[in-house]
């Protein structure tokens, strides 16, 4: 759980070198998960990368059930013919698997000078690791040929 995200993490690289600091991330890539089968999602949906939101209510401190948006957001459920109250924790996983970096914001990333090579090249490359189409190692060199960003005093 980070927030009310649940990720199935299943593969991180971290690229640490204190000689280019401005070029250290973290790269995490995240599984999908199975639908809950609350609300209807077809597969079109998830197949988009569409996530789904639905509560977790704790009923006592051995029974949690799993609600969905709408009920959640009117504070309670009937389940076996007895009304629960309560809002619970909002959850949400993801249908599709993705993936995504995290960087310093005074990175060469980050930098206004690169940001906008970063965007357009990055896609290319972040969507070929997810199917099998770019190497991580393809990704690392691209991410290494941004320059250390030059940023002025406020």
């Amino acid at each position: 759980m980070i927030g009310w995200e649940e990720w199935k993490i299943s593969r991180i690289a971290v690229f640490q070198d204190s000689s280019v600091y401005y070029r250290e991330y973290v790269y995490v890539e995240i599984d999908p998960q199975k639908p809950t089968h609350l609300d209807q999602i077809s597969d079109k949906e998830i197949e988009l990368g569409d996530t789904e939101e639905y509560g977790m209510l704790k009923v006592n401190p051995l029974l949690h059930i799993k609600i969905t948006r709408h009920e959640y957001d009117d504070g309670g459920c009937k389940r076996y013919g007895i009304l629960f109250h309560g809002r619970g924790e909002l959850r949400e996983r993801y249908l599709s698997k993705f993936n995504f970096l995290i960087c310093a914001h005074g990175s060469s990333y980050n930098a206004p000078e690169n940001s906008h090579e970063f965007d357009k090249g990055s896609r290319y490359y972040m969507d070929g690791i997810l199917d099998g189409s770019v190497g991580y190692h393809e990704f690392h060199e691209f991410l290494m040929g941004f320059p250390k960003p030059h940023y002025r005093g406020c």
